[in-house]
């Protein structure tokens, strides 16, 4: 397959680099320095879990510079930057390509849309995760499991991609009715994500920590709330203890808001919390709590060049 990974940050690079090995793949960033370091030397994978270490080489190009129909465009932007990035690439894409999209949040599906039609469209999830070492070492934390979705049109060609995931590692399976999987990630993302970046604290800590838990309480039974009405049937209880056994599992991990954050970086918060605020206003359900840890990140985002 013909392969494009727009975004090559930690998780795009792990993908990248592993699918390399049995296809061409061609990763997209807007850092110059790191598209011609992978030009030139590679990337370096290390398996945290196995020991296992390669040394593959997939090409690399500038932000918008690709003009190459793909078989397949993986995107893995920050939600903030799917349309730009998708707008810049837009040559990558024919009628032929589906558009395949790893990116965490809710509503990434509405943007993507504008540049893919719905059965050519595929979401996924995925728990595997993984960090960057330098600009092309790259370091799996996990062997989480990726799901894929599909539907009866595009069957054959998620099939296709699910097989190329499992030859080079990833655990992955398909599933019919993605939204579930979306919706329960989401719920791990919104009540960890922002919480650990504005208290400054690691995913554990905001279990440990009663104040802290309670707000993550809040946050998964207003989600449910939201969800339930957008026809995913959830008990709110289960979906807390759910949150629970995530937080207790990777108590020493730190967030991707909570890094950027660190790093006066924009934030995702308006596909995570911010996405359930706009939708709670929608459906006239309350969501104090979400709408509360929104304002509070955009405030620290607002200080950043103060």
């Amino acid at each position: 397959m013909k392969i494009a990974i727009i975004g090559s940050g930690a998780l795009g690079l792990l993908f990248g680099s592993l699918l390399s090995e049995n296809n061409e793949v061609h990763l997209i960033d807007i850092n110059q320095e790191m598209v011609d370091t992978i030009n030139k030397d590679g990337i370096i994978f290390k398996d945290d879990i196995s020991g296992e270490e390669k040394h593959v080489f997939p090409k690399a190009h500038l932000n918008g510079t690709l003009n190459d129909k793909m078989d397949v465009v993986f995107v893995l932007v920050k939600t903030n930057y799917t349309l730009a990035s998708l707008e810049a690439n837009k040559n990558l894409i024919d009628s032929n390509t589906y558009v395949l999209t790893l990116q965490n949040g809710l509503g990434n599906d509405e943007k993507l849309l504008n540049y893919v039609e719905h059965n050519h469209l595929i979401l996924c999830v995925t728990k595997t995760n993984s960090k960057r070492i330098s600009l092309n070492t790259i370091q799996r934390a996990n062997h989480g499991e990726t799901v894929l979705g599909y539907n009866e049109i595009n069957n054959d060609i998620v099939t296709a991609i699910s097989n190329e995931f499992n030859k080079v590692g990833f655990k992955t399976i398909m599933a019919k009715d993605i939204k579930i999987e979306i919706w329960k990630k989401a719920i791990l993302n919104l009540s960890t994500n922002s919480l650990t970046a504005y208290y400054d604290v690691s995913i554990g800590d905001i279990e440990a920590n009663k104040d802290y838990w309670k707000k993550a309480v809040e946050i998964v039974k207003e989600t449910v709330a939201v969800a339930n009405h957008e026809g995913i049937n959830f008990k709110a209880d289960e979906m807390v203890e759910y949150a629970k056994s995530f937080l207790v599992g990777f108590f020493k991990g730190y967030t991707s808001m909570w890094q950027d954050v660190k790093n006066s970086r924009l934030t995702e918060i308006d596909s995570l919390n911010g996405y359930i605020s706009k939708l709670g206003k929608l459906y006239n359900i309350p969501t104090p709590t979400n709408d509360w840890i929104t304002s509070e990140i955009k405030k620290i985002e607002s200080n950043y060049s103060k």
